[in-house]
Parts: C-alpha cells; structure tokens; sequence
C-alpha cells in the first residue's frame, strides 16, 4: 500500500513541474534593464527592470524619480505580463533583448504610448 501510495506521488509531482515549467522554455527572455525606445532628456528614460530569478519587475519613468511600480510577472504565449498592487502591464516579446508596452490596464502614474519598444541595455553585467 506504501508503495503505491509513493508512486502516486511521484507521478503527481513529475506532472505538476512539467505543467509548470512550459511557458518558461518558450521564451528566451533575459534579466537586466530595458530602457524605452525615444527622444527622452537624460534621466527621464523609462525603464524596466526584469529579474528571471525570482519573476519579479520594476517600471519607472525615469532615473530622476523615485516612485517604480513593482510586482511580479509571468510570460504566457510571448507576452510578458507583469503584476503590481496598482495595475497589470503587458508586453509583447519582439525578441530576447526587446520587449513592446501593448498594455498599462487602467495606470494613471505611468502615460506611456502603447507600441513603446524597451531595449535590453547593453552594458549589464
């Protein structure tokens, strides 16, 4: 009875991080900073700040201001969508070092133009 009891688990277990794993495999996106696409002053470039680690984000308006909104996110059919406490952002995936803003949900901090291209900045480390 233990026994089956063990494989009914194992099996259960393979099946959970196999359903888990699959958005992730498809998308060869990369952690680092990516900077909005524009005429922007210095210091005022948006940003967006992507961990792969933990899943987590961070959206700013710019190097000059303080408040970022921060969240989670998850990719899902070449879409990165990104979760804060205020709104959910969406991202389509161009490729691995560009992502396109084609939705801010109902944000009033952040004015950004849908179709804003963010670039991975070249010098991470």
């Amino acid at each position: 009875m233990k026994r089956a009891v063990f494989i009914a688990a194992c099996f259960a277990f393979l099946l959970a991080m196999t359903g888990c794993g699959s958005d992730r495999r498809d998308v060869a996106l990369s952690s680092g900073t990516y900077y909005a696409v524009g005429d922007y002053e210095e210091l005022l470039t948006p940003y967006l700040i992507l961990n792969t680690d933990d899943q987590s984000f961070m959206l700013g308006a710019g190097a000059v201001f303080s408040y970022a909104e921060m969240g989670s996110f998850t990719t899902k059919e070449n879409k990165v969508i990104a979760v804060s406490q205020d709104t959910t952002f969406t991202f389509e995936i161009k490729d691995s070092k560009t992502l396109v803003l084609i939705g801010s949900g109902d944000n009033d901090y952040f004015k950004l133009p849908e179709k804003t291209e963010f670039v991975l900045s070249g010098d991470q480390c």
